[in-house]
């Protein structure tokens, strides 16, 4: 690392501040929506089946459009994306208001809402991701993504009791407040002005589908369906990459078992706590404190991850989670899996800053809209199919059984992880490049 890339300042050298001002607000949305959709269907319905699935065809769709989502965001301009992703939520939070009046609201007009978010989100919501590498340098990465968990350990530990609370003043509350952090996320977006996009690296203008795929050259332009035949594989080309590629499979496929098990697990003990919708608040409660682990592990992130190797980060970041949730899914009593549950999720942040900032540098900034909706298309895939089983076996069987079978499944993800030689044995940050070259990992370019 030079004197002058360590000099560059996160706040003062770039506009990493309007930036985090934009997705902390549209994050803090996020998590009031999500909150509030599923428990307000549980409320009507009585059935955790019937919110689970809401949420998974939500979810579903979100996975769906995730590859084409990856298409737009390296093909235009992510601040123009991010900006259309705000004014959507807008709208959206504005429809679900219209629909609320003195005789309440029908859960089916909230499951519509929920599919026109999971449409948004699948075509925009990896944007501001995939914008944050063209905003500070490569050597801040770490940093960077060590104050983003924070943020996001802050809004876990904010936002349910926030939404809980919202919900007691009224099913239209959080809608209206969703609306505002929307339209502050769009005004913080606005405001961004240095930031990379194609027109910075001008060589990078060539379509990537003719410049870079091996049978660009040898196929009839004038073909309308060998066109579309390029155009598809270029679009699922960062998720054959992720597949293929033996360093990233492994590591890809663990991450998103543990995404999916893991929020499936949270969004079933939420659901279990609030009783049929009638202790929302208590809910919340429980996921704020959950959170105070997150916040704590961010607190330390920015401290070790540039001093701790980052495979040790890693995987004990899996090792903990898994133990953690094992021993959440067998305790009877709801403050011991609380206390379990903060241990698991305590060690989230370090292992993401790691690992987030791995991931990235391991990719060429023009393709990481695509990279990115390759992961999200497994993880949120896994997360669709796990939330809506674990629904109908929390139902059939019980709230443990389910809990029980995801915590498995992580467990098993963190199998993976922890029997790759070339993953444990990362060092830190200033010497990752070796690595990298010595063990021969592919980077994409």
């Amino acid at each position: 690392m030079t004197e002058q890339n360590r000099s560059v300042s996160l706040w003062q050298g770039t506009d990493y501040a309007w930036w985090l001002t934009s997705d902390t607000s549209g994050a803090l949305c996020d998590s009031i929506v999500t909150f509030t959709i599923p428990l307000v269907v549980l409320s009507i319905t009585g059935s955790p089946a019937t919110s689970s699935a809401v949420q998974g065809v939500w979810v579903a769709l979100q996975v769906l459009l995730m590859i084409p989502g990856g298409v737009l965001q390296d093909r235009f301009d992510r601040r123009a994306l991010m900006i259309w992703w705000g004014i959507s939520g807008v709208a959206l939070c504005a429809l679900a208001l219209t629909s609320i009046n003195g005789s309440g609201i029908s859960w089916p007009v909230l499951a519509v809402v929920a599919c026109a978010l999971g449409i948004r989100d699948g075509l925009l919501g990896n944007t501001s991701n995939a914008m944050l590498r063209g905003i500070v340098p490569d050597e801040q990465l770490p940093k960077a993504m060590s104050l983003n968990s924070a943020r996001d350990s802050l809004i876990g530990l904010i936002g349910s009791p926030l939404s809980g609370l919202l919900l007691t003043l009224g099913r239209a509350v959080p809608f209206i407040t969703s609306c505002v952090l929307s339209m502050v996320s769009t005004i913080a977006t606005w405001r961004i002005r240095r930031y990379w996009k194609r027109e910075s690296e001008p060589s990078t203008a060539v379509n990537d589908a003719e410049a870079h795929s091996p049978t660009a050259a040898s196929i009839p332009q004038d073909s309308l369906r060998e066109r579309i035949s390029v155009r598809l594989v270029d679009a699922f080309s960062g998720l054959q990459w992720l597949l293929t590629d033996g360093f990233q499979r492994r590591l890809t496929i663990s991450a998103a078992i543990v995404v999916g098990a893991g929020n499936s697990f949270l969004l079933l003990m939420t659901m279990q706590i609030s009783h049929g919708g009638s202790q929302v608040l208590t809910a919340g409660v429980f996921d704020s404190i959950a959170s105070v682990g997150m916040l704590l592990g961010a607190v330390a992130a920015s401290y070790l991850v540039n001093r701790v190797p980052s495979g040790l980060l890693i995987g004990g970041m899996f090792t903990i989670m898994a133990v953690g949730f094992v021993a959440a899914s067998l305790s009877p009593l709801l403050t011991v899996k609380t206390a379990f549950i903060c241990l698991a999720l305590s060690v989230l942040p370090v292992g993401n800053a790691a690992l987030g900032g791995l991931s990235n540098i391991l990719i060429a900034k023009g393709k990481l809209g695509r990279i990115g909706a390759g992961r999200g298309l497994l993880q949120y895939g896994f997360y669709a199919v796990m939330v809506t089983v674990s629904g109908a076996v929390a139902e059939q069987y019980g709230y443990t059984a389910a809990g029980l079978s995801l915590a498995v499944c992580i467990a098993v993800a963190a199998l993976l992880v922890l029997t790759d030689c070339n993953l444990v044995t990362f060092p830190t940050p200033d010497r990752w490049k070796q690595h990298i070259e010595r063990c021969k990992i592919t980077r994409l370019e």
